[in-house]
């Protein structure tokens, strides 16, 4: 029996692989991995953003409800800070601040990316 097996694969051809067979195969890997990689991360980051909001929403409602905060009153102070908001006075040092942070965020990815693994 494992005589016949042994004349049936010795018999049967190899296939021609390319020259280049083992980088190509590795690239798509690596691509295959950077792919899977970039869509963990958009997904992870999306679950942060909402336990994030999930977090704030319940901790603001907490404390409405433990400080007995009327809605009408809540109201009001939201009108109060979109009048701060418009008045100009806080949003030139945001205008400001964001493109720095925006810098400083691409700065930082690229020594990440630079970083040996």
């Amino acid at each position: 029996m494992d005589k016949g097996i042994k004349k049936a694969v010795s018999s049967q051809m190899t296939p021609r692989l390319a020259s280049n067979f083992t980088y190509r195969t590795l690239e798509r890997i690596r691509q295959e991995t950077a792919r899977r990689e970039a869509c963990r991360e958009k997904r992870q980051f999306t679950l942060m953003l909402i336990c994030v909001f999930l977090m704030l929403g319940s901790s603001l409602g907490v404390i409405i409800i433990m400080n007995g905060i009327r809605m009408d009153d809540v109201i009001q102070g939201l009108h109060s800070v979109r009048r701060v908001l418009s008045e100009g006075s806080f949003s030139l040092p945001v205008i400001f601040c964001l493109p720095l942070l925006g810098l400083f965020n691409y700065w930082l990815q690229k020594k990440i990316k630079q970083l040996p693994k």
